[in-house]
């Protein structure tokens, strides 16, 4: 009989996230800025909730902060995330006008 399959850390502390909140795409940039401090494992719980699994890289870094600051990033990421997916109608536009009038003056250039 095959063993169940264990995480690749040994675990410090978890999060539990949920994903409805949460986009998958913010808790991946959110756990790759942690990657420098801490190894990050990821797993589904259940439905729409992942675990992230976190062990500290330097064992003086206190837990706590860890904690919060992941909190804080998250949110910050999710921020970030929202305003890119309001604007990004806005920055498509004025790219297309700035390489119009770009090629417009290169065809008229010539």
């Amino acid at each position: 009989m095959l063993a169940p399959p264990t995480d690749p850390i040994a675990v410090e502390f978890s999060v539990s996230i949920d994903t409805s909140v949460y986009p998958k795409a913010v808790v991946f940039r959110t756990c790759y800025a942690f990657t420098d401090r801490c190894y990050v494992w990821l797993k589904r719980v259940e439905g729409s909730t992942m675990s992230v699994n976190f062990a500290r890289k330097n064992q003086g870094v206190d837990l706590t902060e860890l904690k919060g600051e992941f909190a804080n990033t998250l949110i910050d990421f999710a921020l970030r995330d929202s305003i890119e997916r309001q604007t990004r109608e806005i920055r498509a536009t004025i790219v297309k006008t700035a390489l119009a009038e770009i090629a417009s003056r290169s065809s008229g250039s010539s």
